[in-house]
């Protein structure tokens, strides 16, 4: 994948398409609390019918610690390098949706070794025939474009924030009403705001749309706040319409306990 690309392209199955990223660390102070890679799904993953028997398939990206000897200009599929342990992974569910990865450990064992780059691959575990695009630095939209966080012991109330920001977990479907926390369990203080209110309430309450309808789109914000630091987390819902009998009833409780 070279820079002038708007996409970083996955494929398991002929022709194949691997797309390969390094981080610069050099910049990191001390030890690291915490690190993650985020990154945005640009198509590939179609709508999947909630009521239908495979509603829960979906593909799992990983990265894969590679040698970082290559360089953008120079590697080929020939000329990639052996591939190390799998370091992170995560279910791609839906197109336009942030995915992270957490590689605090493996950002931590890169310092150790003395290397301020930490290279990556992204793959499937499986053969895969369709193609999957991740959004780039190129991408004209920067909301989507590849982000690295990374926090260290000088800046705990970010690591607070981190933290009770990976603990608010919604979506992508859901049915019941949201419970909603206006703290996290590190301190932070939480605020909610809902892209549609007639839909989803900012206090979590839902309206399902009749039954026969379609399902209807809702974006919902996370504002986290503790000291200086502020953070938002977005999480793109689909609320399900409501059943027309309580024999069509299919129970998702996206919640968490």
């Amino acid at each position: 994948m070279h820079s002038a690309e708007n996409a970083m392209l996955i494929k398991n199955s002929g022709p194949i398409r691997e797309s390969w990223i390094k981080i610069d660390l050099s910049q990191a102070e001390g030890s690291i609390i915490s690190g993650r890679l985020q990154l945005t799904c640009r198509t590939g993953i179609q709508y999947i019918d909630p009521d239908a028997s495979n509603y829960m398939v979906a593909e799992e990206l990983c990265l894969y610690a590679p040698d970082d000897s290559w360089t953008e200009d120079g590697i080929t599929y020939n000329t990639r390098p052996e591939v190390y342990d799998r370091v992170a992974r995560a279910e791609v569910t839906d197109n336009n949706r942030v995915f992270s990865f957490d590689l605090t450990d493996y950002f931590n064992q890169c310092l150790k070794e003395n290397k301020t780059v930490a290279a990556l691959k992204l793959s499937f575990d499986y053969p895969s025939s369709s193609t999957y695009e991740f959004f780039t630095q190129n991408e004209s939209d920067q909301t989507k474009h590849p982000k690295v966080y990374i926090w260290s012991s000088q800046n705990p109330d970010a690591v607070a924030i981190l933290g009770d920001k990976d603990d608010l977990q919604y979506g992508p479907y859901i049915s019941n009403n949201l419970t909603l926390p206006s703290a996290g369990a590190r301190g932070s203080l939480i605020e909610w705001s809902s892209s549609d209110p007639e839909l989803l309430t900012d206090t979590g309450i839902v309206t399902r749309p009749a039954p026969g309808a379609d399902p209807v789109y809702v974006t919902l914000t996370a504002t986290l706040t503790k000291g200086s630091e502020t953070q938002q987390k977005k999480f793109e819902l689909t609320i399900i319409p409501a059943a027309s009998d309580i024999s069509d009833v299919q129970v998702i409780d996206t919640n968490p306990s």
